[in-house]
């Protein structure tokens, strides 16, 4: 009996010792240790997640930065992106926006914010030359706005032919015949 009992410790602790790679990463990805994880397993399916993971924390904490530097390829790298382009167009700087987040919903404000004040500016322009020309180059600068598509549709309408005034129908003529005499 003793015998049988040391035989099924000795099995318990063989099969406890000769846990898979997987299986180790997975034990320490419930643990939370993450950076374990990619540090010892980072080539297995679940380092991607345990990479997600920590991204996850440092976008929590606000350190966007970090995310987008050493976990570019996470779904949060995207989102703190659109986070610092947000603070930017919130700080006003528009150009910055455009410039560094080009794709986020933050420079599509941005531009948009930018051809609403150049067009605001070009209502005040009296030369009808100047001004179209300013509306033109507000259409190739912010292409998908809705500033551009309300000029593209404002010069649509100037520029369509107009339609040739009604003219009224000409009056019946008299029908032939005998004059009238007077009696």
């Amino acid at each position: 009996m003793k015998v049988l009992f040391g035989i099924l410790v000795f099995a318990l602790a063989l099969l406890i010792g000769c846990a898979t790679p997987e299986q180790k990463a997975q034990k320490l990805f419930d643990q939370g240790k993450y950076q374990e994880v990619l540090d010892k397993y980072g080539t297995l399916p679940i380092a991607a997640e345990a990479k997600a993971k920590i991204a996850e924390g440092l976008f929590n904490e606000g350190k966007y930065e970090e995310v987008i530097a050493n976990y570019g390829d996470t779904q949060w790298a995207a989102q703190a992106k659109n986070k610092i382009a947000d603070k930017l167009l919130s700080e006003g700087k528009l150009d910055e926006v455009i410039a560094k987040y080009p794709d986020s919903p933050a420079a599509k404000q941005a531009k948009e914010n930018k051809a609403k004040t150049e067009y605001e500016a070009l209502l005040k322009e009296k030369d009808k030359k100047k001004k179209e020309a300013g509306m033109l180059e507000i259409m190739n600068k912010y292409p998908g706005t809705q500033t551009a598509e309300m000029i593209k549709a404002e010069m649509e309408k100037k520029n369509q032919p107009k339609a040739p005034a009604k003219q009224a129908a000409p009056k019946a003529a008299k029908p032939a015949g005998k004059k009238m005499e007077k009696k």
